[in-house]
């Protein structure tokens, strides 16, 4: 036994059901006791109107929401107006009725916005005759919607606004006597969309239906007929049934920017101008298109439309001419005799062309497709019967050409034509390739096998020019081709053929020149010879000893000895070529600008005076030293005392200038004037030999300058004598005045005389009376000072040394001398072993002995940076670079202290690096160089050629082959620079595959929603290569894998792309899926992406070139998945409909027809009810009570199906 079950079951069909049936967790609809199918899904009963005459004034023209309003007669009132929405006019009369509307100033039917009329009929026909009422005219306002069932027909015009609903299911619309349109829309109002299944739009006059808006206008039965029958300037038209017939006359089209005018056309779509948004389409799958004078099809483009124009695809429906051209691949448009129509439909088989090479030889494979495919003719690959060339291809006795495009409407065969041939001339060379020079000579290389005259050219006339008889000229490096050509005439083709010459560059040997200037002149230039480049040679120098990595553009200006080099770079014809000079920047000739001369007028004054001026020279340093045996230094020499001195001075020119030689000058320091004044002239006698004091004046500093008179004529018996001063014992001092005196010596009493014996002080008497004992006491009691460099050491008296504060007996004139000793000693042999000593950073420690010391020593080093030295002299070198050591050797009692130094001068420490580098395999990332003996840590370039290069290059190469590298390191604080190079060797790579998901979805319906990825991947490569979706399913993580299916493919151009799909449920749609792609071996992913429904719906939403249908497909989608989630609490916290979502509280379900629920049990078998399961997948569950499933099967759609038991018991069964 059939059970039908008429409700649609589309998407949007059981999105409807789901929400009105009522929900259970899990299901929809799962009560079977109450499993009919409600069609009207309202919740709220609707009011009944009885409408008569008498109220009908009061009742039609304020029709309220939720209400019925019944008519079942004929009656007339100003006009019908809704202002509620759910308001239905039903008429329901014995015979047929019409109500008329009669005021001219207002429509006869408004359908204020935000609301909704249906007009249906449960009895006879109904007519609602708008003839009387302003422009015969019916408005459906915005955001309304009109319904017109079956059996109801309305006289005048139907006009839609702003997202208006409009929906024909079986009504009539005829124009009144007025004419015009009988359904329009406007295009500043655009409709949501107007859907017709039935009934008859008519106009007698004009276009039936006038749709100029972006919105949707969808046929799927009834009649339309009018002089055209619909006219599309915008928006959508879906034919799926019914017919559109034109009656009118057939005529040009004429823009009109307010309207239209007939064509006479069935259908016309206009690319109009930008006020109606865009240009129409028109999807045909079904109906019938007449049109008695023109075409079933009108395509036309206003001049000055924006747009592109109208598309037209028609895959089904019956025609009254040919709309070949409107079909796509697959379907074809063919003509029924007995009709007399044109009727399109899908074909299914595969048509080719296969290629006859007609006496040729050789095959082209054929070229298959779906009918109607355009493919394009082949350039013939037969080869030739003998002298015979090519000609055309032939088709059914058309001449074709390749490169002519045929679609594919039958099984054809292309024959290739021949035609007599000329007789070929195979030209040849001896060689093919030759080598050569920049520079070389002319050459003449004629082919062999020409028959006719030979034409030459080269393919690069800046390396060759070729004459005409095939002198070649070279004329730069580089390579070309030279191409002689045998030229056709009427007996033989013409033949080619041809040689490659590869110019090398020229080698070359530059020279330079430059003289030698002295230092302060201009530079002089460098001289360049036999530089055929004409290219500017870079010049450079560097000092002559110097390793080539100071070479600099920097022209030197110090005096010394240089190496120019001149390098010419590598040019177009040459190679690059150096040459280096050595020269000399000469010491400039030195003079005198201030010589050094002697003061005069100079005397002593107990200061220090310079002996000479400062002297200057053009150049260089001036150094002074006083006497012979003096040491040269820059500072001017200096004395204090009293004497003739002699000056030597010198210039060391440097380096930059020449030396002046030593030269002399004396000069004299006067002594000072000195007067006197003799003592006591009577002397007591004391045995010893006496003469009187001289009392000396103008002494500077009697402390400090010992000096005395030198007196003559001294006696010791008492008499009267002469005493003669005969000079002083200070050589600083002169004396003036009469240097003669007499004196006498008389005996008196006991005395004793303290002479500082050659110290200062003079002498001292004390008269001590008689004898008696007498206490000697220290030196500077009485007031002497040591001699120079010397020390008191005690007391002669009479030739018996007496320490201080030792008592003597006086028992005369006793004479007490002070006894001297030497003192301090310079330690003047203090020096190092060598003045300057030269190492090399990290060399080990070192000493320079020194010599002389005869006190402890310390060290010191003018810069720690350098070098430091311990205590006992080591010195450990810390870096380059020049620096004084210094020592001191301490004062002691015994000698004073003493210093002596030398010059370290440390010099850079080479370096041996060497580079070590890792080849890899073409196409993966380079390795970097390792450097080894950087002591400097100095900064490092690197450098690459192949192997047989000769230039270095920054460039790192990536090609397979054998490769050098070598390393710079630059010169550091402590270390010199150096260079190391070493091989390496790039391999051929892998091969690299392509494999990687591309970015973008697609999402289909065909069972479970499956999300689809797509994937890229080089055909060789595909076979095993699946795809792991991971996704969390209602808190859990699940994993499914989709194997690639070569019959599941997108072509987009010469691209193929892979698609692998992950079944969703409804409630899944906003569920991250990851996707990673594995080709087949791997353990790893090569490509991952993820994606949802609910993203992928976004994009298309969001996307310009989105259709209004597929949008409204779109939403609907996302209403159900969001309705969904709600109904069975799953993944609530991310609705797909959030931002899409659409009310359902006035959603109709419109039943396909009648459902009567089955109560009868028949066999054993009894309907319970259906179920709607939603949770892992779209299922909808039809239950029955079976006794026994012997002898019982189920069938849906025709296919039989296992049925499923409920439960682990029971009879039950779906």
């Amino acid at each position: 036994m059939d059970y039908k079950f008429p409700l649609k079951k589309t998407l949007a069909g059981i999105m409807a059901l789901a929400i009105v049936a009522g929900m259970q967790p899990g299901y929809f609809g799962g009560n079977f006791n109450n499993s009919s199918i409600v069609a009207n899904a309202d919740a709220v009963e609707k009011a009944v109107v009885a409408v008569t005459q008498e109220n009908a004034e009061a009742v039609l023209t304020d029709m309220q929401a939720d209400t019925i309003y019944e008519v079942s007669e004929s009656l007339s009132v100003s006009r019908i107006k809704v202002v509620g929405a759910g308001a239905e006019l039903r008429y329901t009369g014995s015979e047929a009725g019409t109500i008329t509307t009669t005021d001219p100033a207002e429509c006869g039917i408004y359908v204020k916005p935000d609301t909704s009329l249906v007009i249906s009929r449960s009895s006879e026909a109904f007519t609602i005759d708008m003839s009387g009422s302003k422009d015969s005219q019916a408005i459906i306002d915005d955001n309304s919607t009109f319904t017109l069932d079956s059996g109801v027909t309305i006289i005048g015009t139907v006009a839609y606004l702003e997202d208006s609903i409009v929906n024909i299911n079986g009504g009539n619309v005829k124009t009144s006597d007025r004419g015009g349109y009988a359904l329009s829309g406007n295009s500043d109002h655009p409709a949501k969309e107007v859907n017709i299944t039935g009934g008859e739009i008519t106009s007698s006059d004009s276009i039936a239906i006038y749709h100029p808006q972006t919105g949707i206008l969808n046929i799927e039965g009834g009649t339309i007929t009018g002089s055209t029958a619909v006219y599309a300037k915008a928006g959508n038209v879906y034919v799926n049934g019914g017919k559109l017939h034109a009656k009118g006359e057939k005529k040009d089209y004429e823009y009109n920017g307010n309207g239209c005018n007939s064509t006479g056309d069935a259908l016309v779509l206009e690319s109009s101008s930008s006020d109606y948004g865009r240009a129409p389409r028109a999807d045909i799958a079904g109906g019938t298109l007449i049109s008695d004078n023109a075409e079933a099809i009108g395509i036309y483009c206003y001049e000055d439309t924006p747009f592109a124009a109208p598309v037209a695809e028609v895959s089904g429906g019956t025609f009254s001419n040919d709309v070949s051209e409107y079909v796509p691949e697959g379907y074809r448009s063919t003509f029924d005799d007995e009709a007399g129509l044109y009727s399109v439909a899908e074909d299914m088989n595969e048509y080719s062309i296969t290629f006859d090479p007609n006496g040729g030889t050789g095959e082209i494979d054929p070229i298959t497709g779906p009918y109607n495919r355009t493919v394009t003719l082949p350039e013939c690959t037969f080869d030739p019967p003998f002298a015979k060339k090519f000609v055309k291809w032939v088709i059914n006795e058309e001449d074709h050409q390749p490169g002519e495009e045929v679609a594919l409407t039958d099984n054809f065969t292309a024959t290739a034509v021949w035609e007599d041939a000329k007789v070929r001339q195979d030209l040849s060379f001896d060689d093919d390739n030759i080598t050569k020079t920049f520079g070389d000579e002319s050459f003449q290389i004629i082919p062999n096998g020409a028959i006719t005259p030979v034409e030459y050219r080269s393919t690069d006339e800046n390396v060759l020019i070729v004459s005409d008889d095939g002198t070649v000229t070279i004329v730069g490096a580089g390579e070309a081709e030279i191409i002689a050509t045998a030229v056709e005439d009427d007996y033989y083709f013409s033949g080619t053929a041809s040689y490659t010459v590869t110019v090398e560059k020229q080698d070359f040997e530059l020279e330079c020149w430059i003289s030698d200037w002295k230092y302060g002149e201009s530079p002089h230039d460098v001289e360049i010879y036999d530089n055929y480049t004409g290219e500017t040679p870079i010049i450079e120098y560097k000092p002559e000893d110097a390793d080539d990595s100071y070479y600099s553009e920097n022209i030197p200006t110090e005096a010394g000895c240089y190496t120019v080099r001149a390098t010419v770079p590598e040019s177009a014809n040459y190679r690059s070529s150096q040459a280096q000079i050595t020269f000399n920047i000469n010491p400039a000739e030195n003079a005198w600008l201030q010589e050094p001369s002697e003061y005069i007028d100079l005397q002593y004054d107990d200061t220090e005076h310079d002996l000479v001026t400062v002297g200057e020279a053009e150049g260089g340093k001036v150094f002074y030293k006083l006497g012979e045996d003096g040491t040269y230094s820059e500072s001017v020499p200096t004395a204090m005392f009293a004497g003739t001195y002699t000056v030597y001075y010198l210039v060391d020119g440097g380096n930059n200038y020449t030396d002046i030689q030593e030269n002399s000058v004396t000069v004299k320091i006067a002594p000072r004037e000195c007067s006197f004044a003799w003592g006591d002239r009577e002397l007591i006698f004391t045995g010893e030999p006496q003469t009187p004091e001289v009392i000396l004046f103008d002494i500077l500093d009697v402390d400090k300058d010992d000096c005395c008179a030198e007196i003559s004529g001294a006696q010791i018996d008492p008499g009267t004598y002469i005493a003669t001063i005969t000079g002083l014992t200070d050589p600083n001092y002169v004396l003036t005045g009469d240097p003669m005196t007499a004196f006498s010596i008389v005996k008196k009493e006991y005395a004793v005389i303290i002479d500082a014996n050659g110290g200062s002080g003079g002498c001292v008497k004390e008269v001590v009376g008689e004898a008696e004992e007498y206490e000697l006491m220290d030196h500077e009691d009485y007031g002497f000072i040591p001699p120079e460099n010397k020390k008191f050491v005690g007391w002669d008296v009479d030739g018996v040394m007496y320490n201080a504060f030792d008592t003597i007996t006086i028992d005369d004139v006793t004479l007490i001398k002070a006894i001297w000793d030497d003192a301090k000693i310079y330690q003047e042999d203090f020096a190092f072993d060598d003045n300057k000593v030269e190492k090399t950073f990290g060399d080990d420690p070192f000493v320079n002995e020194i010599f002389g010391a005869e006190t402890p020593v310390t060290y010191e080093s003018s810069d720690e940076t350098i070098a430091v030295v311990d205590e006992d002299g080591i010195v450990n070198i810390v870096g380059a670079g020049t620096v004084i050591i210094n020592a001191h050797a301490e004062e002691d009692d015994d000698f004073f202290g003493a210093d002596a130094s030398y010059r370290l001068v440390v010099a850079k420490a080479p370096i041996g690096p060497t580079v070590f580098l890792d080849g890899w395999k073409a196409g993966e990332t380079p390795n970097i160089p390792e450097v080894y003996g950087n002591d400097g840590d100095a900064d490092v370039t690197f450098e690459y050629k192949a192997v047989d290069a000769e230039e270095f290059t920054s460039e790192v190469p990536t090609e397979p082959g054998t490769y050098t590298v070598r390393a710079v390191v630059d010169e550091s604080e402590n270390y010199l620079g150096g260079t190391a190079e070493t091989d390496f060797i790039i391999e051929e790579g892998a091969p690299q595959i392509n494999a990687e998901l591309i970015t973008g979805n697609t999402v289909g319906f065909k069972e479970n929603i499956m999300l689809n990825f797509y994937a890229d991947i080089d055909a060789e490569y595909a076979e095993g290569s699946y795809v792991i979706f991971t996704y969390d399913h209602y808190g859990e993580t699940k994993t499914v894998r989709a194997d690639l299916n070569r019959k599941n493919t997108y072509k987009a151009g010469q691209k193929t792309y892979y698609a692998f799909g992950c079944p969703l449920s409804i409630s899944e749609m906003t569920i991250d899926v990851t996707a990673e792609l594995y080709l087949a071996g791997s353990t790893e992913p090569v490509s991952v992406k993820n994606g949802s429904i609910a993203s992928y719906c976004d994009r298309m939403l969001t996307a310009d070139s989105t259709n209004e249908k597929t949008r409204d497909a779109l939403k609907a989608l996302l209403n159900f998945g969001g309705y969904t989630q709600l109904a069975l609490g799953l993944n609530t916290d991310s609705l797909a409909n959030a931002g899409y979502q659409d009310d359902m509280s006035s959603v109709t379900v419109v039943p396909s027809g009648e459902f009567v629920k089955p109560e009868e049990k028949v066999g054993g078998v009894q309907y319970l009810g259906a179920q709607l399961a939603m949770r892992d997948s779209v299922n909808c569950r039809y239950v029955f009570a079976v006794d026994s499933l012997d002898g019982v099967t189920f069938t849906i759609n025709g296919k039989e199906v296992t049925p499923v038991k409920m439960g682990k018991s029971g009879k039950n069964y779906y």
